[in-house]
């Protein structure tokens, strides 16, 4: 199962939030584990466990920007799940 965690701005979630959603979406699809892969500053901790190097395979993220007066961006929420928005 793949899993990808949306927070409102003004919502806190707690590590125990997590646990119930993940534990929910496992029982409801009938899944013993997920995968999350990304990062979330919406969220206390990222849900499990950070595989060892030798399974990860590196991922290219590309942003074009062609407004260069603009800040640099900074990512505070990239879900696999996110390719939605390419």
């Amino acid at each position: 199962m793949l899993c990808g965690f949306f927070v409102r701005p003004q919502a806190r979630a707690t590590p125990s939030d997590i646990r119930v959603l993940t534990g929910a979406a496992c029982h409801f699809w009938k899944y013993a584990f997920f995968v999350y892969a990304g990062i979330n500053n919406g969220l206390p901790a990222l849900p499990g466990f950070v595989l060892p190097t030798r399974l990860r395979a590196p991922m290219l993220v590309q942003l074009r920007d062609f407004t260069t007066d603009k800040p640099d961006m900074r990512f505070d929420r990239f879900q696999l799940i996110d390719s939605d928005f390419v």
